[in-house]
């Protein structure tokens, strides 16, 4: 379920209500944030919270973090990475936060935030 895929605005509020809520985790079970408003304390959209400051070292948006990086294997929003961050939903794996369009069921953060929440990572 790529947003990137969906044309309609109709579509994109759904794609925006079954993604919501998901729990962002690493292959290694660290947790990240979850998918929610930017008012929500462990949203990945409150860049004021500890999951979505770019300054906090496991947050996706630190441009030098794990997670973050453009050249990390393990960054939501490296082009390249093989192993970027999980979204779990009813403890069953929605898709991977990820800016890789080779992986199948990649979400792009960026577009998430855009499409679903009115979020630019640079405010």
């Amino acid at each position: 379920m790529l947003l990137s895929a969906l044309p309609a605005s109709a579509q994109q509020q759904n794609a925006c209500i079954a993604i919501e809520g998901a729990r962002v985790v690493t292959e290694d079970g660290d947790y990240l944030g979850t998918v929610a408003s930017p008012y929500a304390m462990d949203s990945i959209f409150n860049r004021y919270g500890r999951y979505g400051s770019k300054y906090q070292s496991n947050s996706i948006w630190n441009d030098y973090g794990r997670f973050g990086s453009a050249y990390s294997t393990t960054s939501a929003r490296s082009e390249y990475a093989s192993r970027p961050p999980l979204l779990i939903k009813n403890r069953q794996v929605i898709g991977r936060l990820s800016t890789n369009r080779g992986l199948q069921d990649a979400i792009n953060p960026v577009l998430l935030g855009a499409v679903c929440y009115d979020y630019t990572p640079d405010g």
